[in-house]
């Protein structure tokens, strides 16, 4: 396996780093989010919903998960230069355990059994198909 390729200059080791901060941006997006609404929903507004819409998007922080959303489409672009979609996305099935996890630790979601089971094997599954070779 090797994390150079000569073709176009990009390393494959770039391109991981590439699906890793799409990981990460898409994580922070959904928590940012969920925080902003959390916060907005304890001020006990009766607002409609497209006046709820119109506050949030006014809102620094919602702003800065929608820019997390749009860099991790931006950050995704690149990594799809050098690894297949098949490969790559795997790693996105991550944001399945991260989210999960960001809500019990920020939100005081509920965990359960099958939960911490499902991330498990969403986990083993990733080591699996990381430990073979990255078809480019």
């Amino acid at each position: 396996y090797q994390f150079r390729d000569t073709r176009k200059g990009m390393t494959k080791l770039v391109a991981h780093i590439f699906v890793i901060l799409t990981v990460f941006l898409s994580v922070y997006s959904q928590v940012i989010i969920k925080w902003q609404v959390n916060v907005k929903s304890s001020l006990g507004t009766t607002q409609n919903r497209f006046s709820f819409i119109l506050s949030m998007l006014q809102n620094p922080w919602v702003l800065s998960g929608i820019t997390a959303t749009f860099l991790s489409g931006i950050t995704w672009m690149l990594a799809m230069t050098r690894l297949d979609i098949s490969y790559a996305y795997l790693f996105i099935s991550l944001l399945f355990v991260l989210v999960p996890s960001a809500g019990y630790l920020f939100f005081n979601e509920p965990v359960t059994t099958a939960k911490i089971a499902g991330s498990l094997l969403i986990i083993l599954g990733v080591i699996v198909v990381s430990l073979g070779k990255s078809p480019v």
